[in-house]
């Protein structure tokens, strides 16, 4: 009756059309292998592993993808992310699942999330990686996103919190980022930025701690070239967010310090420039 008890598990799942609020996520094909800790008919803990593949239909995908900011509606950004979420592939190798007042989800090794040449990993930081209250869902972790077509990401998510209710959710994060991209007219750019995140009622915004450090080979309007081999500090203005993103669209606001570039057509290099980026 009110004992402990171990249990051993190893499943194998399959759904045609499972869903969640009315969004299809099939055809569904998990393995799952899962040591269960219960205490008096409850469980205290759950170490498991999961491999498996699935896909989602074409409405829930063009609504996933309808959430992203203008700036990834790209076609080639599409084109890769929506491929990747008609057909994927998910392996956890190892992780925690703990239940008390809260309940803590702890990954020992990196979880993936890939397909269309698209990888997604999430790896464990100190933290849990998702710790839900009942009130509030925290987390932590470190996340990389590349494959073709896409920018490729590198970010640190120390700490994050976010609440959801009636309006939606809200939230607020602390990150660290590291990007590579070729994007609206600028090639071959790198950023490096630490700040803080925050997003309510379909409003987002990412304001930075310290200066940014940014550098592109090239960046070009209408096929023309304006500069070559750029390199900046991009630092905030006041306490005013770096980028902001919005129903409205998107807004960058930022000073440029100890910029250099190369003047097209010549081998003049201008250094040392400063201005407002907005």
């Amino acid at each position: 009756g009110g004992g402990r008890m171990v249990v051993h598990a190893h499943a194998q799942i399959s759904a045609d059309q499972p869903s969640l609020q009315g969004e299809r996520f099939g055809p569904l094909h998990l393995v799952v292998t899962a040591v269960g800790d219960t205490m008096a008919g409850k469980l205290r803990s759950l170490t498991f592993a999961l491999q498996g593949q699935g896909g989602m239909e074409e409405k829930t995908v063009d609504r996933l993808l309808a959430l992203l900011p203008p700036i990834a509606h790209e076609r080639r950004i599409v084109s890769a992310l929506s491929g990747m979420m008609r057909s994927f592939r998910i392996d956890i190798p190892h992780a925690q699942l703990a239940v008390s007042d809260t309940m803590h989800l702890r990954l020992d090794a990196a979880a993936t999330l890939s397909g269309n040449g698209v990888r997604l990993q999430i790896a464990p930081l100190a933290k849990p990686v998702l710790e839900w209250t009942g009130a509030e869902l925290r987390g932590a972790g470190a996340v990389t996103l590349s494959g073709r077509g896409l920018p490729s990401l590198a970010f640190a998510v120390p700490s994050l919190a976010m609440q959801t209710g009636a309006r939606g959710s809200k939230g607020q994060a602390d990150l660290k980022l590291t990007t590579a991209f070729s994007l609206a007219g600028i090639d071959h750019a790198e950023l490096s930025a630490q700040g803080h995140g925050s997003w309510q009622a379909g409003q987002a915004a990412f304001t930075l701690d310290r200066c940014a450090s940014f550098h592109a080979s090239r960046i070009e309007s209408q096929g023309k070239p304006l500069a070559g081999r750029i390199s900046a500090r991009l630092c905030p203005v006041s306490d005013m967010p770096l980028v902001t993103l919005g129903h409205q669209g998107s807004n960058i606001r930022a000073r440029f310090q100890g910029a250099s570039a190369v003047l097209p057509g010549s081998a003049v290099r201008v250094s040392g420039a400063s201005g407002d980026l907005t």
